[in-house]
This record gives structure tokens, C-alpha cells and sequence, in this order.
């Protein structure tokens, strides 16, 4: 049970958080053009706009519902679910009447297809992972040292 509620708000949280953003883009094509050079002058623009205030808040409590999530899920699950979000917008932006290219349907596609896949390797159940050997631990470290800064 507890881990079907961590499911169910997780999904919630994406719904929440793709709504939201889709409506503050909505609304933000609205807005005068905001610019780094008036960051409160731009700030004050999009609190002024009550729809991407709207978004805004619809988004602050999709990630109250994902902390909320990860008190009963996995990460990996709760992540998994939340970059299905990638899908509800698409479908939001077709049902908004705006249009995406076969390459952006395509990406959602391959996007939702992989996500499903993880999906289904989970139904085994989420076991404690195991403690990293030596040999991966010297390759991590070894990775890391050598990794070109910059």
C-alpha cells in the first residue's frame, strides 16, 4: 500500500508540474518582453499575470506532492514517473492547438517507450542495492582524477 501511494503522488506531481509549466508558458507569451537588464522590473511582469501566477503556484505544490512522494516511493521510481511529464505536455500542447515537428514526437515517443521499459523492470521489486566492490570504487575515483577540468 505504501508503495501504491508514493505511485499515486508521484503521478500526481507530474501532473501538476507539467500543467503548471505549460501555463506559465502560456501566459508568458503574453508578457512584455523580460529582460536580465530589469531582472525586478521582469520579476514584477510575471507575478503581475495572474495565469502564470496560476502556473506558478500549480507548480510549487506538484513539487510538495513529489517530497511527499519520495516519503513512500523509491527515487527511482518517483523520477521515472516525474519525466513522464515530458508526455503530458506534448499531449497538453496538441489538445492546446499547438503543433510538434516528427522529430518532437518522435523524442516523446522514445521518451515514454524507455520510461515504460524501466517501468516493467521494476516489477521484481526494489531490492537494497549492493555495496560497491574495490574494483568499482578505484574505477570511480580513477574516472574522476583523470577527467579533464574545465
Amino acid at each position: 500500500m505504501t508503495l501504491a501511494a508514493g505511485l499515486i503522488l508521484a503521478l500526481l506531481s507530474t501532473a501538476a508540474l507539467s500543467c503548471g509549466f505549460y501555463i506559465q508558458h502560456r501566459a508568458s507569451g503574453t508578457l512584455p518582453t523580460l529582460t536580465l537588464r530589469r531582472p525586478l522590473a521582469s520579476l514584477a511582469a510575471l507575478f503581475r499575470n495572474w495565469r502564470w501566477l496560476a502556473g506558478f503556484v500549480i507548480g510549487l505544490g506538484g513539487w510538495a506532492l513529489y517530497i511527499a512522494a519520495l516519503r513512500f516511493a523509491p527515487l527511482s521510481l518517483v523520477q521515472a514517473t516525474s519525466a513522464g511529464g515530458v508526455g503530458l505536455l506534448a499531449v497538453l500542447v496538441r489538445f492546446g492547438g499547438g503543433r510538434l515537428s516528427r522529430r518532437e514526437v518522435l523524442a516523446v515517443a522514445a521518451s515514454v517507450g524507455g520510461l515504460l521499459l524501466l517501468g516493467l523492470s521494476l516489477q521484481g521489486g526494489v531490492g537494497q542495492p549492493a555495496a560497491p566492490g574495490w574494483a568499482a570504487l578505484a574505477t570511480g575515483f580513477a574516472g574522476r582524477c583523470s577527467a579533464p577540468s574545465g
